[in-house]
C-alpha cells in the first residue's frame, strides 16, 4: 500500500484526543500515558511505516529515512494545498436514513 496525492485532492481528517472534566486521577494519568505513546516516535514511526501516513510529531519524524519520508510527503507541504475535508451533508437526517437502508438491503 502506499500513499498517492490524486489531481482532485487529498482526503483531510483530524484526530484528536480529551480527557473528561470529571475524569479520576487514575484514569487521567493513563489517558496521559496513552496520549504520549500516540504522539511519540515509537507510534508515529509505525504509523508512518505501516499505515502508511503523514505523521504530524517531529519526534517520529526524524526516526526515518530521507527515502521513508520521501513515501509518505512529509516534506512537501504543498500536498496541503490540495487536502479535501469531509462536509456533512446538507439535509444528514435524510442521508443518514438513506445510508442506513443501503447497509440493511
Amino acid at each position: 500500500m502506499g500513499m498517492a496525492k490524486p489531481k482532485e485532492g487529498v482526503m483531510g481528517w483530524c484526530d484528536t484526543c480529551a480527557i473528561p472534566k470529571n475524569v479520576s486521577p487514575e484514569s487521567a494519568a493513563a489517558a496521559h500515558e496513552l496520549i504520549n505513546y500516540v504522539l511519540g516516535p515509537d507510534y508515529g514511526h509505525k504509523l508512518a511505516l505501516e499505515g502508511p501516513y503523514a505523521i504530524s510529531t517531529s519526534t517520529a519524524r526524524y526516526s526515518l529515512s530521507a527515502e521513508e519520508q520521501e513515501h509518505i510527503f512529509i516534506n512537501d507541504l504543498s500536498v496541503m494545498d490540495s487536502i479535501v475535508w469531509k462536509e456533512n451533508p446538507a439535509n444528514y437526517g435524510k442521508w443518514a436514513r438513506i445510508w442506513n437502508e443501503v447497509k440493511a438491503s
